[in-house]
């Protein structure tokens, strides 16, 4: 995971400052005109909702790999079954015309 870690911050880092460049924009514009001032607004309320979103999503995953991750040191050999099960599956499917 640390092998895509550089990318994904320099992505998320280039949209933040993408998304706070264009907002300053229409901020600036809005000033002059009312009906740009209710989409800084707007974009404003659906930055928030798609952070707070983003950020649930971030820590319901890591949240389940943390579980996954004692489940597997529990039972390793349930995981290593469920693993090989898993791989069947696709393998038949895959081979299957």
């Amino acid at each position: 995971m640390k092998l895509f870690s550089p990318n994904a911050s320099t992505i998320q880092r280039d949209l933040t400052r993408l998304l706070q460049d264009t907002g300053e924009v229409l901020a600036a514009r809005a000033k002059e005109e009312p009906k740009l001032k209710e989409a800084v607004q707007f974009l404003d309320r659906g930055l928030s909702r798609a952070r707070n979103a983003a950020n649930g999503a971030v820590d319901y995953s890591k949240d389940v790999a943390r579980h996954t991750d004692d489940y597997v040191h529990d039972s390793p050999w349930q995981a290593v079954g469920g693993a090989l099960a898993v791989g069947v599956v696709i393998g038949m499917l895959l081979t299957r015309r």
